[in-house]
């Protein structure tokens, strides 16, 4: 599920606002963009999307879409998503000129899927005014575990903030009782990795080599799930073992 969120929060846009250009949609939430939206989601996720409402759209300055119900069925033939509220903002130079990857806003509620046992509340973008430090949190549960996270990020502030990631981005997620934290980042390939992690829980705590990294897609399957279920720590050893072989 977190794979989702952030494929949408360093993908989506651009993806979703080349097909509206394509379409030659002016700014305003009407019925033609709402369809133009549809179309690029139907494409970018190899199903078919529908949008109950489109709150909010703009190019310029910023690139700005707001939906309410999304519905994307037929994933892949097989996966459902849907997601209550979607709000994305990015400035239309960093998107198609710079492409530097830094947004200004992103907000969501209520995402599920079908393929996973998880549901996100809530997630989005934040600031530290007194840290001058950026977040991406998110809160929801798996199964009947409660679940929350953040990741520390960049910002930068000139007309108005901007959120990026950094080379290194401290990470902490919670599930259930359980604890983990390590560095989340991006490499040369724009695949998303994780290192220097450590898993605290039942008044212990183990810890894998710093160099140990695991890609992002392999930590929501082997890792996420199998913490969810920990029934004491020796569950928790023996998943560090287990990633450590």
């Amino acid at each position: 599920m977190k794979k989702l969120i952030f494929r949408l929060f360093s993908v989506l846009a651009i993806i979703i606002v080349l097909g509206l250009l394509i379409l030659k949609l002016s700014s305003g939430a009407s019925d033609c963009a709402k369809g133009g939206l549809e179309i690029a989601l139907s494409e970018f996720f190899s199903g078919t999307a529908t949008i109950d409402e489109l709150t909010e759209f703009d190019t310029i300055p910023n690139v700005i879409f707001g939906m309410k119900n999304l519905d994307v069925s037929e994933i892949h033939d097989s996966e459902n998503i849907t997601i209550e509220k979607l709000r994305l903002s990015v400035g239309f130079l960093d998107l198609f000129v710079l492409k530097n990857y830094q947004f200004v806003d992103f907000q969501l509620e209520n995402l599920q899927s079908s393929e996973y046992s998880v549901v996100i509340n809530r997630a989005g973008l934040s600031k530290d005014e007194e840290k001058q430090t950026g977040h991406f949190t998110f809160d929801g549960h798996y199964e009947t575990q409660k679940i929350s996270g953040k990741i520390d990020i960049g910002i930068k502030s000139d007309f108005q903030t901007k959120y990026f990631l950094n080379d290194q981005n401290s990470m902490t997620l919670n599930i259930g009782s359980t604890k983990v934290t390590g560095n989340y980042f991006v490499d040369k390939e724009r695949n998303a990795q994780i290192n220097h992690i450590k898993f605290s829980g039942f008044g212990k705590e183990c810890q894998l080599p710093p160099e140990k990294t695991l890609p992002r897609t392999a930590f929501i399957k082997d890792v996420f799930s199998y913490i969810a279920k920990a029934q004491d720590f020796a569950n928790l050893e023996r998943l560090c073992n287990t990633l450590n072989q």
